[in-house]
């Protein structure tokens, strides 16, 4: 008796850590249609877009990890999120453009209000 319930134990245990896992990286909210990175020196941020019109961005550095969630449209090469601050702070634009021939998105506007081109941007299938 005590071996079956330490199996049933360790199966259940592995199995809610697969189906968290699962979760908590979009496998059960469909197709992802984007997936892309931006990396600096300290941290990583990842934007997946699935075609439900959910996403999610994990930002992470050397001690954790944020998640954010919500949903979003897109019109033409414009990505527009439901909600802003799209992450706890402004450093993400509520709308961001898609370049595909370059593969980035850019996220971050200049001082005249046009894309910055010269740095920040996600790198698509990073």
């Amino acid at each position: 008796m005590p071996k079956a319930i330490t199996t049933v134990a360790l199966a259940s245990v592995a199995i809610t850590s697969v189906l968290l896992f699962g979760y908590r990286s979009g496998w059960f909210w469909g197709n992802r249609i984007l997936n892309a990175a931006f990396i600096d020196e300290r941290s990583r941020m990842d934007l997946e877009l699935y075609q439900n019109g959910k996403f999610i961005i994990a930002s992470n550095w050397f001690f954790g990890e944020e998640r954010f969630e919500g949903t979003y449209k897109i019109s033409s090469d414009t990505i527009i999120f439901d909600k802003y601050p799209v992450v706890d702070n402004d450093f993400i634009a509520k709308e961001i453009i898609i370049n595909r021939p370059a593969k980035k998105v850019y996220f971050r506007k200049d001082a005249d209000g046009k894309y910055d081109t010269s740095f920040y941007y996600f790198q698509i299938d990073f």
